[in-house]
């Protein structure tokens, strides 16, 4: 990721340009240019050579990727479009576009995605594009740049970003990204995703997943404040009917104060999208790019009486079989519902389907693709794979019957395209819902797109119409091609919407044993109360036939099986039903089948236990063998019943114990009622409790107390215990030895200063310095190190021919800003010397050459104070002028306002030590948080008394002095 500094991806999206076609019902190209694009044609057709497209994916030329997407593609499965460049060798602009209504202080993330076009094999035969992000200030002046090189041969989208904050009272921003290549022979690529987000907290909205139409629904919003935003806050909820975030225009304000939003009748017409800001209370919320923004969130609305319910009654399915660890790869038994193309027993699809548990091996499919449930399913059931044929066929047919009036059904499947290769077709199929005597009712277009190469499942809802009872559901192969056409099938289910009901069983059932099965359902309005049960039993748990399952109880939500055996093996399901419709079997609620497994489980052994416990100090004989640490021996003998019986005999080994203790003092220690004057060592032995001895030993330790002294030498300063020392010092501290006694520690401390002076050195043709030979005029530094180890910088001047002056009157050059940085006035300079060739700065502070400070500005890690002056030389072609400027003074005083925050309609006091020289002319300026100035004060009394009705926010307080000293404050209205 090529990204400047640290960034904020997650931060408020102030403007995103996706290039749309985020429909699935979009072209595949767009036919509209982008305004914000020019030196570059727009192609309509698609064809980005020579120019630019807008397309769903790469277009297909020689060298270039064939397979480029939408870099959200697959995660986002609506593939919306991207920009497509052939670029040119002219420098061109790829987009632009403003923000306004900015906040001082605010750091804005500009980024995009990209990559080159190029595709590996040509990788070095084509030039690489060379692009450039831009931040300027909206009358050209540049802030930020950033260079970005998108490599050939990398198939992949890179994020490209650039951070900025904004210091100068500028509130709108330009931002662009430039074709920078110089070349037409490649510097091919494809830009997406353009984002300016502002760095501000993380707000987040959730929504209800999926939300009926006509319903009322509850938006609930998060803001994670980092500390950006004093508390408390304000909220404010937006919507937009497009979430078109290049216009600001489009977002109305709807609710306010509260983290959450409550929609009544939603409308799945056009359900909009949705946005919630944030800002501290008192105004900030108004300032639309400084407040944090969740991004858009869209509402996902149903009609929820023709809604999905993939988690419903399965009334039927079909997962090809194959779900024996012992089945063979490949089926040999054809399906009698798929007519209109061979059935392969072989296993082999081509020019036919084949029922397989992993697709077979061609050079333009993919290989070894696994039923859609594994490894979940470790099992590894069959899959469907089809080699299609250009003939319309039909893949799949079966009926339901005894449906009740009103019913909502889900008809869906699992499906996939075999083919890896570009070129080919697509597969398209069609999921059909007729009456019994054939009128379709409805039915929905599948593509299968070539190269995706992941299962995806395909879902029809529908509701069963009053006059309707039966419903004859059909897959038909619709592609009208064999060039390609080839795809995968598995898991066809018909569910009915219905509560779910679940079932759980123990993992193990033993013969003999009872067991229980436990159903669970929550009524959630469906059916009527009270509820009836019944329990399915099927050997098989096929459910392409309702034929095979029995009943196996009734009137209750568990199944006690008393005395389980292997009759009892098999699938179970549990169907609910509203008393008295019980019997109406596709109307009911009903679990997945469950499967229960009796197994032949071995009559528990009772096995005896005997411990043996025995103890001993240090070591214990035990059978002939000598042990040192507790041990247990473990003996097992055989019972009457063909049970183990253990028999444990625990050695407990029990040591001596042995001690130390240390008593240290200074000077002397008492112990036990004695005084030690000298170090001793005494000892005693002990009986422990289990017998054995026990040795104390009690060091006794008498420390002295010590002197130390040392030197510290340093060149400028010395840095000591935390403190910095400009000038020779001792040091004295009292320190505390291992020994507890006191140590005195006295250090001499030594600061050697660093010598800086200049020296110039003249000759008629040549000078000679340090046996080398200058015959031009030259400057430069040398470092020389004094006895003490310290720099000496001489600042040396070598200069041929005529003498010039040495110096020049002072001249005007210094320019101050805020305080914290003195800049050499250039544009001055240039008209001093209008035809300079070079120029050399050197700072001064107090008088004292500055060392390493030879830019065109000078600063400090903090405000400066001091006197400070500047030397120059320019040279021209024919000889060096040499300036220097007046002295800057700038003493660091401090500021106050009180109060703080002050009260709207309060009297602001301003106290600040001005000189009379800084009071003439003095004006008091206040900026508002988008830098537009609100007031503007000439004060006759001292300290300065403000009296205004300010508006709550966030205000900059400016005092420009008399002599040009500028002093400001930050000013908070409450």
């Amino acid at each position: 990721m090529q990204i400047v500094g640290a960034t904020c991806q997650d931060g408020t999206l102030l403007y995103k340009e996706d290039f749309g076609g985020n429909s699935q019902s979009d072209p595949i190209f767009s036919t509209t240019p982008i305004p914000q694009i020019t030196g570059i044609d727009f192609h309509s057709n698609g064809d980005p050579r020579y120019g630019y497209a807008i397309r769903k994916w790469g277009w297909q030329h020689t060298s270039w990727y064939r397979n480029m997407d939408d870099h959200t593609f697959p995660n986002d499965t609506s593939r919306g479009y991207f920009l497509q460049i052939d670029g040119t060798e002219k420098s061109a602009q790829f987009y632009t576009c403003t923000i306004s209504n900015l906040c001082v202080g605010s750091t804005l993330y500009f980024s995009m995605w990209g990559m080159s076009s190029v595709a590996k094999a040509y990788a070095t035969q084509y030039a690489e594009a060379k692009l450039k992000l831009i931040i300027e200030q909206t009358d050209g002046t540049l802030l930020a740049e950033q260079e970005v090189v998108l490599k050939n041969g990398v198939e992949e989208w890179e994020q490209i970003g650039l951070q900025f904050t904004l210091m100068s009272l500028e509130n709108s921003i330009v931002f662009r990204i430039i074709n920078n290549s110089g070349t037409s022979s490649g510097n091919d690529f494809a830009l997406d995703d353009i984002e300016i987000r502002l760095c501000a907290p993380l707000v987040t909205v959730y929504s209800e997943f999926p939300i009926c139409e006509g319903a009322t629904t509850t938006l609930a919003g998060i803001c994670v404040n980092d500390g950006i935003f004093n508390e408390p806050l304000e909220y404010r909820w937006l919507y937009s009917a497009t979430g078109d975030l290049t216009s600001q225009d489009s977002w109305t304000t709807i609710g306010t104060n509260s983290t959450n939003l409550t929609i009544n009748s939603v409308s799945a017409e056009n359900p909009g999208f949705y946005r919630l800001a944030v800002a501290p209370q008192g105004g900030d919320i108004e300032y639309v790019n400084c407040r944090a923004v969740s991004d858009p969130i869209q509402l996902q609305v149903e009609s929820c009486t023709n809604r999905e319910c993939t988690d419903g009654t399965l009334l039927y399915k079909e997962d090809f079989g194959g779900n024996n660890t012992t089945d063979p790869i490949f089926s040999t038994i054809g399906l009698p519902q798929i007519i209109g193309i061979d059935f392969h027993a072989d296993g082999v699809s081509q020019l036919g389907y084949a029922i397989r548990k992993y697709s077979i091996a061609h050079k333009e499919w993919y290989e070894d693709v696994s039923d859609h449930t594994h490894p979940n399913d470790t099992s590894r059931g069959y899959l469907l794979q089809v080699d299609g044929l250009e003939t319309p066929a039909q893949f799949y047919k079966c009926e339901i019957e005894n449906l009740c009036a009103g019913a909502n059904l889900t008809f869906s499947m699992w499906g996939m395209s075999s083919t890896k290769t570009p070129y080919w077709a697509d597969a398209n199929l069609m999921m059909i819902i007729e009456s019994k005597a054939g009128t379709v009712l409805t039915q929905k277009p599948v593509t299968l797109e070539n190269r995706k190469g992941y299962w995806e499942q395909i879902k029809l809802n529908f509701t069963l119409p009053p006059s309707e009872s039966s419903l004859i559901f059909r897959i038909i192969n619709n592609s009208g091609t064999n060039a390609g056409n080839d795809f995968m099938l598995d898991d066809i289910e018909i569910r009915l919407c219905t509560p779910p009901v679940t079932v759980t069983v123990e993992d193990t059932v033993c013969a003999g044993e009872s067991t229980t099965l436990n159903g669970t359902f929550v009524n959630d309005g469906t059916f009527t109360e009270p509820l009836e049960y019944r329990w399915l039993y099927s050997a098989t748990g096929d459910l392409t036939s309702s034929v095979i399952w029995t009943t196996v109880g009734t009137n209750s939500p568990t199944l006690q099986l008393p005395s389980a055996t292997s009759t009892n093996s098999g699938f179970y399901r549990l169907a609910v039903a509203s008393e008295g419709s019980i019997d109406f079997e596709n109307c009911r609620a009903m679990s997945d089948p469950v499967q229960v497994v009796v197994k032949d489980c071995l009559s528990p052994c009772i096995a005896v236990y005997d411990t043996i416990n025995i103890s001993g100090c240090d070591s214990l004989v035990c059978n002939g063998k000598t042990y040192f640490e507790d041990t247990a021996i473990i003996d097992s003998l055989r019972s009457v019943t063909d049970c183990d019986s253990v028999v444990v005999t625990q050695l407990h080994i029990h040591h001596s114990a042995y001690k130390e203790y240390f008593f240290n003092g200074c000077d002397s220690v008492v112990f036990a009622g004695k005084t030690y004057l000298t170090s001793t060592l005494l000892s005693d032995t002990l009986t422990t409790i289990s017998g054995c001895d026990s040795i104390i030993l009690i060091h006794i330790k008498i420390g002295q107390a010590m002197h130390t002294y040392y030197n510290l030498h340093g060149c400028d300063s010395v840095i000591y215990r935390g403190k910095i020392y400009f000038s020779d010092t001792v040091v004295t501290n009292s320190l505390t030895s291992v020994t507890g006694c006191d140590t005195i520690v006295t250090l001499s401390i030594r600061v050697h200063h660093s010598v800086q002076q200049e020296l110039t050195l003249h000759g008629t043709d040549s000078v000679t310095h340090n046996n080398v030979v200058y015959t031009v005029n030259t400057d430069m530094n040398e470092y020389l190190t004094t006895s003490f180890g310290c720099d000496s910088l001489v600042l040396l001047h070598i200069r041929i021919g005529d003498v010039v002056s040495e110096q020049s009157d002072t001249v005007d050059l210094i320019v101050n800003k805020y305080n914290w940085i003195v800049l050499c006035n250039n544009i001055k300079v240039r008209k001093l010397v209008p035809n300079y060739k070079r120029i050399h700065y050197q700072w001064y502070k107090d008088g004292v050459l500055l060392r390493n400070a030879i830019d065109d500005y000078y600063t400090e890690d903090k405000e400066l104070e001091g006197c400070f002056f500047l030397k120059l030389q320019v040279t021209d072609n024919v000889q060096t002028h040499y300036f220097n400027s007046n002295t800057l003074c700038i003493n660091k005083r401090e500021l106050i306002i009180s109060p703080t925050p002050v009260g709207t309609g309060e009297i602001l006091i301003v106290d600040y030590p001005f000189t009379e020289t800084e009071k003439n002319g003095l004006r008091v300026e206040i900026y508002n948080a988008v830098g537009i100035q609100v007031a503007i004060i000439q004060p006759e009394i001292y300290p300065i008394r403000i009296h205004r009705n300010f508006a709550t926010g966030i205000y900059y307080l400016k005092i420009v002095m008399g002599g040009g000293n500028v002093v400001g404050e930050k000013l908070i209205v409450r």
